[in-house]
């Protein structure tokens, strides 16, 4: 159940729009409650009405998901138009695609930062993440390199769990 707030805008300010995918867009948001930026998710306009449950059930499903290896949920709640919207903690870094692209590339930088022992360590974090929740009867869907976000201290985030449904084939919230 989604719960009317006073509305994102008396929280959230300085938009800046840093992403789209197939369902929402994401933008980099300064959180004045926490003093901290994070990455504000919101339904994209041109998505109907009856695909909002499934944003909200995204929402839900990767915030039960309390791990170190996979992106926090901070807030969930509507704007004042009804849509909803949230937030998620903001890493700045690189996907693990962006990294497989600049080795591939024989980028030095990356060649120096990301070799064969930091690769792996990534691997197994994500593997790490996978389990859990697996563990807790939930599936991913779409783990590909572009939904793992590597921070600049060795964070790696498993993100992006917007196709993801229980074991049972339920997604979070179905009767």
């Amino acid at each position: 159940k989604i719960w009317p707030r006073q509305g994102p805008a008396l929280r959230y300010e300085n938009f800046e729009k840093i992403g789209q995918g197939g369902m929402k867009t994401i933008f980099k948001a300064y959180d004045t409650h926490g003093d901290r930026e994070v990455a504000y998710a919101k339904v994209r306009e041109d998505i109907a009405v009856k695909y909002r449950t499934t944003f909200i059930q995204e929402a839900k499903l990767t915030a039960s998901l309390e791990h170190p290896n996979i992106i926090t949920i901070h807030d969930i709640g509507l704007e004042k138009d009804g849509s909803p919207f949230f937030t998620m903690e903001l890493k700045v870094g690189d996907s693990l695609g962006d990294i497989l692209k600049a080795l591939k590339k024989q980028d030095q930088d990356y060649i120096h930062n990301f070799q064969l022992d930091q690769l792996l360590d990534i691997y197994l974090k994500v593997c790490d993440a996978v389990a859990f929740a697996h563990s807790k009867g939930i599936m991913h869907l779409d783990l590909k390199p572009e939904n793992i976000q590597v921070g600049k201290f060795g964070e790696v985030l498993v993100c992006d769990w917007g196709l993801s449904k229980t074991i049972d084939g339920r997604t979070e919230g179905d009767e």
